[in-house]
């Protein structure tokens, strides 16, 4: 469908290659050449393809490679013999983000090459597109550290969707921050005197029924669970940095409250140390600075 559309509408030869091995179809004689071995560098093998049929590559009006996964061989087409260079892509690859970014890379490869006269254009999904800006602000800021943890590493990571926020202006949270209390008190004055918004910790246990002290803390629950909370499910909410997920309000809802930039916005959560000790309970703040960047 794709060969079709490309050689009907741009009047381009098209090479397809897959496990088949490689092939080309002219705008004029459709299937004209087909090569089984894929042994050795792609862009020989095209060339081959070509001299095959006593063409002459450089005369052609446009050449489209479709591969897939078999393109990620296709850093061997960044060769100053081959004499043509990428001038658009289109990348589906987005389940792996060491492989994506280093697909994308391909495509940066051809500033020297004689022919070369701008970057090429790139369609991908947004996920290929976070995953290569991830990649990319790990390498340049890896030399931060003397060695890399995973601590650091999950470091990189968040900086990177931050800075990926910003620029297409998605409001935030940043700056995510977990505190802990030995008692609901502390919990509402902590929350108060730092002019914390957000969801309050509320009681909703009728009277009659106190086996779950605010109980409000199991519809807050991370699991969606009716089970009560370690530390470690009240942690998992630092990753959140949507507004309206972390709040768990809809958009209209979470405007209509009026939230302001540089707001702090948390939400609390009744945990327990040791889940079958109700002696252990806890009282968690997570919470984190808006930002919008519309």
């Amino acid at each position: 469908m794709a060969k079709d559309l490309v050689i009907k509408l741009c009047n381009f030869y098209v090479i397809i290659v897959n496990g088949e091995g490689i092939t080309l179809y002219s705008p004029h004689d459709n299937h004209i050449e087909k090569i089984k071995n894929k042994d050795g560098q792609l862009y020989l093998l095209i060339l081959r393809c070509f001299s095959n049929r006593n063409i002459d590559i450089t005369t052609i009006k446009g050449l489209c490679i479709i591969g897939g996964d078999c393109l990620n061989r296709g850093i061997t087409l960044a060769d100053m013999k081959f004499p043509l260079v990428p001038s658009h892509a289109i990348i589906l690859n987005d389940k792996n983000p060491s492989a994506a970014y280093q697909q994308l890379r391909v495509y940066g490869n051809y500033g020297e090459h004689p022919n070369y006269r701008q970057e090429p254009s790139v369609y991908c999904t947004p996920k290929f597109r976070k995953h290569c800006r991830e990649q990319e602000h790990k390498s340049i800021n890896a030399n931060r550290y003397n060695t890399l943890t995973e601590k650091r590493m999950e470091k990189l990571k968040k900086e990177s969707k931050t800075n990926l926020n910003q620029e297409d202006g998605i409001d935030q949270l940043i700056n995510m921050k977990f505190i802990t209390f030995d008692d609901y008190d502390s919990w509402v004055e902590y929350k108060n005197s730092n002019n914390i918004k957000g969801p309050t910790l509320q009681d909703k246990s009728p009277e009659s029924n106190r086996e779950h002290e605010h109980y409000g803390f199991v519809e807050m629950a991370t699991t969606r669970s009716k089970d009560i909370l370690s530390k470690n499910d009240v942690l998992k909410m630092k990753d959140i940095t949507k507004p309206t997920t972390f709040t768990g309000n809809s958009i209209r809802t979470f405007r209509n409250n009026d939230y302001q930039n540089n707001d702090k916005i948390g939400r609390g959560y009744i945990y327990y140390t040791d889940v079958n000790n109700r002696e252990t309970k806890k009282y968690g703040l997570v919470f984190g600075t808006l930002q919008i960047n519309n």
